[in-house]
């Protein structure tokens, strides 16, 4: 197997991980708490980018194979922070301008969600 193949399966499985530690609550409870009051329908999520900033922490994320969720999650230490949600369809997020590692995951994202048969959450 290619090293490229290999890599991709890498992240593939980095990423499943942690949509199962999202799903179950193991993980990134403050991005499950602002999902489940601005998306409750989102059960299944691929983090493929994560921002921390000063203030803020802000997610990437992949949520089915039409739309990508831009979540600002404001740190516990700010108490002036509010969460922020950005829906993004897929074709309008293609045309952003992404670090070549940002696209590796946004690709590996999108060949798991692809192999989910388009489920939606």
């Amino acid at each position: 197997m290619s090293v490229l193949r290999e890599e991709v399966k890498k992240l593939k499985a980095d990423l499943l991980r942690s949509a199962q530690m999202f799903a179950t609550g193991e993980t990134n409870q403050s991005l499950r708490h602002v999902l489940d009051k601005l998306r409750p329908e989102v059960r299944f999520a691929l983090v493929f980018n994560w921002i921390p900033e000063q203030g803020e922490d802000v997610y990437w994320l992949l949520v089915n194979k039409e739309e990508v969720l831009i979540v600002d999650v404001p740190r516990p230490s700010c108490d002036e922070g509010v969460a922020a949600l950005e829906v993004i369809d897929i074709g309008t997020f293609r045309k952003k301008k992404l670090s070549a590692e940002t696209k590796r995951r946004f690709d590996a994202a999108l060949e798991i969600m692809s192999e989910r048969n388009g489920a939606n959450i």
